[in-house]
């Protein structure tokens, strides 16, 4: 049902200007938008991966970590995945954990981005799933988030 793209479709780690994320158009021929549009039209849903936190989880050959969000940039990303019409975003935790970020206020805040998130495309549930909770101990914040651009709520399941 899903195809979902993992850690590491963000190779340059860089942003534009106005925060919008940098992608390679020699891995992404036509960018993401296209690929998730290519994903659809096969019938199936498009899936994208971010962290909570600046830094992925997973290190690219030269031993660096992939790139991940942040606090600034959560409302501008999220917003550019439901422009990119993906319909699943997996949000990992390993950068928020390096940072020592608390989870409950990180995905609180990710969650407040999701209620902020004004796009009007297609009407489809946009599923977002939280990782990584289980390797802290004493936190089960979610095992999913789901929001209908009809509601102003996210559920948490």
């Amino acid at each position: 049902e899903y195809v979902n793209i993992d850690e590491g479709w963000w190779r340059s780690g860089q942003r534009d200007e106005s925060g919008n994320f940098i992608v390679d158009t020699t891995q992404w021929p036509g960018g993401m938008q296209a690929i998730a549009r290519y994903i659809h039209g096969k019938g199936l849903k498009a899936g994208i991966y971010i962290d909570a936190g600046p830094r992925g989880c997973g290190k690219r050959a030269d031993g660096t970590h992939f790139v991940g969000s942040d606090f600034a940039y959560y409302d501008h990303d999220f917003l550019q995945f439901a422009q990119w019409r993906f319909d699943f975003v997996k949000v990992d935790f390993c950068g928020g954990m390096a940072k020592n970020y608390d989870p409950e206020t990180t995905y609180r805040s990710i969650a407040q981005a999701i209620r902020r998130e004004r796009s009007d495309w297609w009407g489809q549930a946009v599923v977002r799933t939280v990782e990584s909770l289980a390797e802290k101990p004493g936190y089960h914040l979610a095992k999913s988030c789901r929001r209908r651009p009809s509601r102003t709520r996210v559920r948490t399941c």
